[in-house]
């Protein structure tokens, strides 16, 4: 796991970076809370495709009528302004107590970032480039996926970063409820029982993690988006192989 997150880092980064990942992860496993972390990256990576491949079409669609984004608009800011714990009853209800509320809910709060940045990012969009593709022959998809959406990627890769951490630090709040034994119940556990050095180190984890995600996925985004650079899709495929390889060992 640190050979393939070193790896991960420096496609990402670079070798500083890589050196950080390497240092993370040896923590993670020394301090013996590899197992709960697993657990927490695994509810994650299952969370946010969800949220962003809805993000990604519903924030399409609302870019492309006003309607459906006058509908959406106050929904989009009632979930970031609703409590994240008012997430969880509905959820508990349906569903009961098991994983499968902080996927959920985690999925849930984690769309509205990406809806939103989905809309500025093609509206954003220069008319002169869409007149351009349409004298051009373009059909309205050929329009959509070849021109508009690797126009605003930068937007959209933005939407793609922050959904990320709103899904990490939703799993974290809805383990306390949804009877999930990952780093997040660890750090609740132990504040409740006054263990505080315990709550720190538990809790450092849930930090460092979400500053590897959050400068890994810029990191990526600045390769995708950088058309100069000749590693990006490299640095894609170890990205791809590095998840699917966790994938493996949380399945183990």
């Amino acid at each position: 796991v640190i050979v393939l997150a070193a790896i991960f880092g420096y496609a990402a980064r670079g070798l500083r970076f890589a050196t950080f990942c390497i240092g993370v992860f040896a923590y993670i496993i020394v301090a013996g809370y590899w197992d709960k972390t697993a657990v927490t990256l695994s509810l994650v990576a299952v969370a946010v495709p969800l949220s962003i491949l809805t993000g990604l079409f519903v924030g399409i669609l609302a870019s492309r009528s006003r309607t459906v984004h006058r509908a959406i608009a106050p929904l989009l800011d009632l979930m970031q302004t609703v409590p994240t714990f008012a997430y969880l009853i509905p959820i508990l209800v349906l569903f009961g107590i098991g994983p499968v509320v902080g996927v959920i809910a985690s999925a849930i709060y984690a769309v509205p970032p990406m809806v939103h940045n989905v809309i500025l990012g093609l509206r954003r969009v220069d008319k002169e480039v869409i007149d351009s593709a349409r004298m051009s022959g373009s059909t309205d998809r050929q329009l959509l996926w070849l021109v508009m959406v690797p126009a605003a990627m930068s937007t959209i890769l933005i939407g793609v970063n922050q959904t990320i951490m709103a899904s990490l630090s939703m799993v974290v709040i809805a383990s306390m409820v949804g009877g999930v034994d990952d780093i997040g119940i660890e750090v609740f556990q132990s504040m409740k029982q006054a263990k505080f050095g315990e709550s720190l180190l538990s809790g450092l984890v849930i930090a460092l993690i979400a500053i590897v995600l959050d400068r890994a996925s810029r990191g990526l985004a600045g390769k995708i988006l950088d058309t100069k650079s000749r590693r990006h899709g490299s640095a894609l495929w170890i990205g791809a192989a590095f998840l699917v390889a966790l994938f493996q060992g949380l399945a183990h």
